[in-house]
């Protein structure tokens, strides 16, 4: 009976038994599983082939049987919402399915659970596109692995491993294009949270909450890694960087890690990485905040420990304050150390101030004095990049003032010009600040230079 369906599926046809509609297969032209013939059983592999499209509705149920296997060549598409979520699942909690395998395809997923898996998604090239998507029970050989890919996101997602299977990351991602990873919750994973590796020209990780994992993010093979405004706890560490990884890392809370940021690979004196750490909180770490080997480039600047005196410019020895760690609540108390304590060059806080340190700024209760709009009404474009930086005014009025800073707070740029070309390949790399100055208000943007 299996095979029999599996052959009328490839001429595109969808058998329903009892409300329950059964497929497999090769799909021979453009699809739509729409949520009224769910749920979906799929018996045998479901092939999307180079040049076609799944489409799935919201609300939408796959059951896929054991050991069965979605192959994506084409290209992949199921768009929930908040009332309907898609859901792909095993007809029954005693058996795995063999996740998602693609090749040179594209992959969106928007309102998405994916449980019962031995693997999430392996995907070779093409684009990765996933929102509000939510991964448990997964009992993987493997998470998410990327390579070549052109582009790869992951907006407001969960990935929740079974860290007692062994080493494997959550995301694995080598010799990518763009890696953007924002507003995720991943834990329990028995190697990395986010691994990027293999030359990956830009990876952004940002606003991020990891617990439970090997690192929170490993950066490695030359790769080049910008993370701010996350939060890494209880992991062995919070950031690694080696063999040749650029990694900068911004308005961070590292808490009750093992180690804070490691310098290099293993026990590799030769794989040494390069890490500028700035405006980032280091709280109740187990054995060090840092750890280096000859090969390795580390700076660290306006950061606060509560275990020890860290190296660099502008570091300060004291207690963080947070509001209450046991609730997960690291917002910082009135009277806590962070509050102005950051790189005084940087963009000021949504109240007016001096920026803190740490993931999450104290809020005063003052309204931010510099209007979106007005910021908006200036492009600074292509950032970050190498060098070679555009700014644009979109304003008739011209400019009175534009100057950048490092992180040291030393000007490296000025000019009074309307259109500029900033050429950086003389600077090293690293956060450095833009303040353009017109008329009565100051306007503040963050370049940053790999």
């Amino acid at each position: 009976m299996k095979k029999k369906i599996a052959l009328i599926f490839l001429f595109f046809l969808i058998q329903n038994l009892d409300a329950q509609t059964i497929g497999g297969g090769v799909l021979t032209q453009n699809t739509k599983f729409q949520k009224k013939y769910s749920p979906y059983l799929i018996v045998s592999n479901l092939v999307v082939p180079l040049g076609f499209t799944l489409e799935i509705e919201a609300g939408t149920e796959l059951q896929l049987s054991e050991n069965v296997e979605i192959i994506v060549n084409g290209n992949l598409k199921a768009i929930g919402n908040q009332n309907d979520t898609i859901f792909f699942k095993t007809p029954n909690s005693n058996v795995f399915w063999n996740g998602i395998t693609g090749t040179n395809c594209s992959i969106e997923f928007d309102f998405v659970k994916l449980t019962d898996s031995k693997k999430i998604i392996s995907q070779n090239y093409g684009n990765l596109n996933l929102k509000n998507t939510c991964f448990f029970s997964i009992y993987v050989t493997e998470g998410i692995t990327l390579h070549y890919l052109k582009n790869a996101r992951f907006e407001y997602c969960k990935l929740f491993g079974i860290k007692e299977l062994g080493k494997i990351d959550a995301i694995d991602c080598d010799a990518a294009d763009s890696l953007i990873v924002t507003n995720c919750k991943i834990e329990n994973w028995g190697d990395d949270a986010i691994d990027v590796g293999t030359q990956t020209k830009y990876a952004y990780i940002a606003y991020n909450f990891v617990r439970h994992c090997d690192y929170g993010l490993s950066v490695g093979e030359s790769s080049k890694a910008f993370a701010e405004r996350n939060i890494f706890m209880q992991n062995h560490g919070g950031f690694q960087s080696h063999n040749g990884a650029d990694l900068i890392a911004d308005h961070n809370t590292l808490y009750n890690n093992t180690f804070g940021i490691q310098c290099f690979h293993g026990g590799d004196v030769n794989s040494g990485g390069n890490a500028q750490i700035q405006n980032t909180i280091f709280s109740n770490r187990n054995k060090n905040d840092f750890q280096t080997q000859t090969s390795s480039l580390l700076a660290i600047s306006y950061c606060i420990s509560d275990k020890e005196n860290l190296p660099g410019n502008n570091n300060s020895f004291a207690n963080p304050s947070f509001i209450d760690t046991t609730t997960l609540n690291f917002g910082l108390n009135s009277d806590s150390p962070c509050i102005d304590f950051g790189n005084p060059a940087y963009s000021k806080d949504d109240d007016g101030s001096r920026t803190d340190v740490g993931a999450i700024p104290y809020y005063s209760g003052v309204n931010n004095i510099i209007d979106e709009n007005i910021d908006n009404q200036f492009l600074l474009f292509p950032n970050p990049s190498n060098g070679n930086f555009y700014l644009q005014n979109l304003t008739e009025e011209d400019i009175d003032n534009l100057t950048i800073f490092n992180s040291y707070g030393v000007v490296v740029f000025s000019s009074d010009f309307n259109e500029i070309k900033l050429e950086f390949h003389n600077f090293a790399s690293g956060i450095y600040v833009c303040i353009i100055e017109k008329n009565t208000y100051i306007i503040t943007k963050k370049i940053i230079v790999f």
